[in-house]
C-alpha cells in the first residue's frame, strides 16, 4: 500500500508539472498573438529584448530630431517669407524715390508722398517684429517674446506729429543663435542674427535700413532732390542685404531637408531590423498556438483519466 502511493503521489506530480508546462507555454503563445510581438518579457529573449530596446531607442531619438527640424523648417519658412516681404517693400520704396526725383514733380507732392513712405516704414518695423510660435524671429535668445513697450527686437521713437524718428535694437540683445539638436551631438542654428539683415553695422550706420528709409522720407519732406539718387542706391544696397540673409535661410532649409530625409530612411532601416527581431509570423505561430492548446487539452484530459483511477485504486 505504502508503494503504490509513493508511485500514486509521484505520478500526480507530474501530471501536475506537465499542466503546468502546457498552460505556460499555451499562454505564452497567446500573449504573442495578442501583443505581435515574439518578445514580450526580458526571460522570453534576454539578447532579442535589448537589440529591441537599443532600436526602440534609435527611432525615439531620430523622431525628436525630426521634431526639432519640424520646428526649425517652421521658423526658416516664416523668417523667409518675412524676408521677402521686405525685400518687395524695399523694392516699392526704391520705386518711389525713383518717381519722385524727377523734376516735373512739386514739392508738394513730394511732401504728400513722404508720408506713404512713413506708413511704409512703419510696415517695415512690424514685418521686423514677425513673431513665430509666440516668439519674435529677430530676437535672437535674448529677446523671445513680450507686448510690452519697448518688449520688441526693434523699437520705434516718434515726434510729436507721430513720425518715426528712431528704430533701436533692444538692449537685451538680439543678435544670438538659436541652436536645435539635429543628430546626436550635431547643434545647427535656426535662425538669424537680428542685426545681420537690418543694421549689420549699428544704429544709424552703413547698412542700417531703418535709417535709409528715414533719411529718404525726410529728403521727400524737405524737397532734396540732389539726396534721393544716394538714397535709391542705399536702398539697393539694403534689398542686397535682405537678400543676401535670405539665402542663407534658403542653405540651411535645404540642409535640414537632407538630414530630415537621412533620419527618415534610417528609421525606416531601424523599424524594419525591429520587426523582424520582434514581430510575429502569425502563420506560423498560429499552427503553433493551436498545437498548443490541443497538447494543453489532451493533458488536462488525461490528468482527469488519472486522478479517476488513483482514486479507485485507492479505494
Amino acid at each position: 500500500m505504502t508503494h503504490l502511493r509513493v508511485s500514486t503521489n509521484y505520478t500526480y506530480i507530474r501530471s501536475l508539472r506537465d499542466i503546468k508546462t502546457s498552460q505556460d507555454n499555451y499562454l505564452a503563445l497567446q500573449e504573442k498573438l495578442v501583443t505581435g510581438q515574439e518578445i514580450n518579457k526580458p526571460k522570453d529573449d534576454p539578447v532579442g529584448i535589448q537589440q529591441v530596446l537599443n532600436y526602440t531607442n534609435r527611432i525615439g531619438a531620430n523622431e525628436q530630431y525630426q521634431r526639432n527640424i519640424d520646428y526649425s523648417q517652421g521658423l526658416l519658412q516664416v523668417t523667409s517669407s518675412t524676408l521677402q516681404s521686405i525685400e518687395d517693400l524695399l523694392m516699392d520704396i526704391k520705386q518711389i524715390a525713383q518717381d519722385y526725383k524727377t523734376s516735373v514733380v512739386t514739392s508738394a507732392e513730394r511732401a504728400s508722398v513722404a508720408t506713404t513712405v512713413e506708413s511704409l516704414l512703419e510696415e517695415l518695423v512690424q514685418l521686423a517684429n514677425t513673431k513665430y510660435a509666440g516668439k519674435f524671429i529677430f530676437g535672437g535668445t535674448n529677446t523671445l517674446s513680450g507686448t510690452a513697450p519697448g518688449s520688441s527686437p526693434f523699437n520705434i521713437t516718434e515726434d510729436a506729429d507721430g513720425y518715426i524718428t528712431a528704430v533701436t535694437r533692444n538692449a537685451r540683445g538680439i543678435d544670438d543663435l538659436i541652436y536645435r539638436e539635429v543628430r546626436e551631438g550635431h547643434l545647427k542654428a535656426v535662425n538669424l542674427s537680428g542685426s545681420a539683415a537690418f543694421m549689420p553695422n549699428g544704429e544709424g550706420l552703413s547698412g542700417d535700413i531703418f535709417q535709409v528709409v528715414m533719411d529718404l522720407r525726410d529728403n521727400l519732406r524737405q524737397n532734396n532732390i540732389a539726396a534721393l539718387e544716394t538714397d535709391i542706391n542705399l536702398i539697393q544696397d539694403g534689398i542686397d542685404q535682405v537678400l543676401q540673409q535670405d539665402v542663407k535661410v534658403g542653405v540651411r532649409q535645404n540642409s535640414f531637408e537632407i538630414i530630415r530625409d537621412q533620419l527618415t530612411n534610417e528609421n525606416i532601416n531601424n523599424k524594419d531590423i525591429r520587426s523582424k527581431i520582434n514581430d510575429i509570423d502569425y502563420a506560423a505561430l498560429m499552427i503553433e498556438f493551436n498545437t498548443a492548446q490541443t497538447l494543453l487539452q489532451t493533458t488536462l484530459q488525461s490528468a482527469a483519466q488519472l486522478m479517476q483511477l488513483s482514486l479507485v485504486n485507492f479505494l
